[in-house]
């Protein structure tokens, strides 16, 4: 329902986003059964313009809430493909959870009532990114999302946001980004013996699981969706704007368990092997149906008979999403942690799964991904130890900070930045990422800085000073480094002397010389401000800017960053 109305629109923002709308106002509010969903305007300036808040409708009813927390986990699990809307944080305010999401200006459902009716290549798009999405959830260990249907199905035209997409001799419809939500049901039945979905999308096992010896009711449900959008009607013969969503449970299921559920007047121009297919997927006993790798496979072997640019360019995208979401499934994980540990009552067994999930990884051959990831866990349980607070949890967090230190330390020779983040190749070409190239020993850095932060609070200041003055001059190096980015930018000269400090017990770093001559630099334009007050002359610090960038090329002159900022003063 969309909100007109200023006033109620304050109120709703104030009643169930407070802060967390930031500048932003609640202008649609569309509510469930149990759950309440949000549609924010963050204005015309910010981008994105728009997102969604999920949230319950009941604050009180603290059942809910524990589902709710639950829905959020496994939502996080398969966040990172580009065929799922991914949860992207969770906030708790006036005892309501509230996870956001992008927002998307419709879904299928609404693209179905747009179009009446899709043509054969425009549903094998469509259904090739939900297959995709399920079979991606379905190896980040959700069985089945048991909720399917258009309403779940998000819909993005990326046209919008790319110049001269999509391609020439390309299908329309691949402007079309699908984006399965929803994952409240997922999973309900393993978890909680919950068969339940939506009726018209159930399939026959969701009603009576105990007759039958597998679980797969997701590729029944998208036997439904395509005969939806190639018919502009349910397979129950029932026009799509007259489906009745409040027949009995009783009907629904005697429907779902018919042998034949394809009327053939209204598949008579659909081509035999859609046919087929969509006949396979409602087939009444599961163990008949093909599983979602063959549907697809099946789907995509049709598209390439029919439209060849099509379904180069649809493999391309799969590629492409699937290589994002395999790069970025550890830091994934650890968001997922993040998000969860705002919720109070979660904190006690996350703090158990990570640490039996820590033990596990120490004892393992390692990736350099890996052990990265490692170091991340042990970071965040140390927070939440730290959180939790009670007796014990200090030395427990400083236990879990000196094992970080421990894994970067002895294996620093594996952390080769471009090895954990490789660059992604997609059929020879190189893709652009949004990840920022450092040098190995920054890198290296940002792990003694998180050991750092964790042993102040854990052990004080002092004893974290001394702890690492007992180290190598590598690893004191380090220790200066991140004290010198703790100052800078808001002191630049105190900065820059400890980056003496890290010149003097790593020499032939230049990483030191680099940001010694940026640092510099910035302080270079305050000296006629400060006056008698400047630590350094003008003309002094003009020469130690150019001799530390000479230095910094001098020592890597593969390196670019120095020859790309040296300042011509």
């Amino acid at each position: 329902m969309k909100i007109s109305n200023p006033m109620d629109q304050y109120r709703i923002t104030e009643e169930y986003l407070g802060p967390f709308a930031k500048d932003g106002i609640v202008i649609e509010k569309y509510e469930g059964k149990k759950g309440i969903v949000l549609i924010v305007d963050n204005g015309k300036n910010i981008s994105p313009r728009y997102s969604a808040f999920k949230t319950i409708k009941n604050k009180y009813d603290t059942k809910r809430i524990s589902i709710f927390i639950k829905e959020v986990e496994k939502w996080f699990k398969v966040s990172g493909h580009s065929c799922i809307l991914p949860a992207l944080y969770i906030v708790r305010y006036n005892s309501r959870p509230l996870i956001c999401t992008p927002y998307c200006e419709m879904d299928l459902r609404n693209l179905i009532n747009q179009n009446k009716k899709f043509n054969e290549i425009e549903t094998i798009i469509v259904i090739s990114q939900i297959l995709k999405a399920i079979i991606f959830s379905k190896s980040r260990g959700l069985d089945s999302h048991q909720d399917l249907k258009p309403e779940n199905v998000m819909v993005k035209d990326i046209s919008k946001k790319y110049i001269d997409f999509p391609p020439k001799k390309v299908n329309e419809f691949i402007k079309y980004q699908i984006k399965v939500a929803d994952f409240g049901m997922a999973n309900a039945l393993k978890d909680s013996a919950l068969p339940q979905g939506s009726f018209p999308y159930m399939a026959p096992e969701q009603y009576l699981p105990d007759k039958y010896e597998i679980f797969r009711p997701d590729i029944f449900a998208i036997g439904v969706m395509i005969y939806e959008m190639l018919t502009g009607k349910h397979p129950c013969g029932l026009e799509i704007k007259d489906l009745p969503y409040n027949l009995s449970r009783k009907k629904w299921k005697s429907w779902a368990e018919e042998e034949k559920k394809l009327f053939e007047d209204d598949f008579s121009d659909i081509n035999i092997g859609i046919k087929n297919l969509v006949s396979e997927m409602l087939e009444s006993d599961p163990l008949k149906r093909p599983t979602e790798n063959s549907a697809l496979l099946k789907c995509l072997e049709f598209l390439k008979k029919i439209d060849k640019n099509s379904a180069k360019q649809i493999n391309i995208m799969f590629e492409y999403y699937d290589k994002i979401a395999d790069i970025d499934k550890l830091s994934y994980k650890i968001d997922l942690i993040r998000q969860l540990a705002k919720i109070r009552s979660s904190v006690n067994e996350l703090i158990k799964s990570i640490t039996s999930e820590i033990k596990i990884l120490k004892n393992e051959e390692k990736s350099p991904r890996e052990i990265i990831y490692l170091c991340e866990l042990c970071y965040e349980v140390s927070e939440l130890f730290l959180q939790r607070n009670i007796a014990g949890d200090w030395d427990r967090a400083e236990h879990y900070a000196k094992l970080i230190f421990t894994l970067i330390d002895k294996e620093k020779s594996k952390l080769i930045y471009d090895d954990v983040y490789p660059d992604l190749r997609i059929v020879g070409f190189k893709i652009d990422q949004e990840y920022t190239h450092r040098r190995d020993f920054e890198f290296y850095c940002e792990y003694i800085g998180h050991v750092i932060d964790i042993l102040e609070r854990a052990i004080c200041k002092n004893k974290t000073k001394k702890y690492f003055m007992e180290k190598e001059n590598y690893v004191k190096s380090a220790y200066y480094y991140h004290m010198a980015s703790r100052y800078h930018p808001k002191n630049e000269y105190k900065a820059v002397q400890y980056l003496d400090k890290c010149i003097e017990l790593n020499p032939k770093e230049p990483l030191f010389y680099y940001f010694k001559g940026k640092w510099l630099h910035s302080y270079y334009f305050k000296i006629d401000v400060l006056g008698k007050k400047s630590k350094i002359s003008k003309e002094n610090c003009k020469q130690l800017i150019i001799q530390n960038f000479d230095i910094a090329i001098k020592l890597d002159p593969e390196w670019q960053e120095p020859k790309i900022w040296k300042p011509n003063l």
